[in-house]
């Protein structure tokens, strides 16, 4: 067991990358696990080991990367998954004014800084409690976020 764990260590030190570390450890692990001609039976000892604790740990390794993942998504509910989102204008309001749209599937109560016609496509720049900020998607895509 000791001596799993030392090779285990070299890995580490091998690289800075955990998932290299970890490919590493098990290839250089994988004769002591899995050769069964040594005389002193030590692969004999490790029979639960090669049938749990390697399994489990692939089994771990595997769900903490799908974890990492999900962390990393954008959100897609509350305030942060409605910026950015793309709709379209219900009612036409005046700069300052306030109308309707429909973003992410749902109506909304949105205030515009500039002119919005029926049926324009706008953006959501920000989330007021009820009521969403927006402006045409075509100013976005010429002159950006201000």
């Amino acid at each position: 067991g000791l001596a799993m764990l030392a090779v285990g260590m070299v890995a580490s030190f091998l690289t800075t990358n955990l998932t290299v570390a970890f490919v590493f450890g098990v290839a250089l692990n994988a004769p002591l696990a899995l050769l069964t001609s040594w005389e002193w039976g030590f692969a004999v000892n490790l029979i639960d080991f090669k049938r749990g604790v390697i399994s489990v740990s692939g089994i771990v390794f595997f769900l903490a990367r799908l974890g990492v993942a999900a962390q990393r998504r954008r959100a897609v509910t509350g305030r942060a998954g409605m910026l950015d989102e793309i709709g379209r204008a219900l009612t036409t309001f005046e700069a300052g004014g306030s109308g309707q749209v429909v973003a992410h599937g749902e109506i909304w109560s949105a205030t515009g800084t500039e002119p919005i016609a029926e049926g324009d496509q706008v953006k959501v720049v920000g989330v007021n409690g009820l009521t969403l900020t927006v402006r045409r998607l075509a100013s976005v895509l010429q002159g950006g976020d201000k």
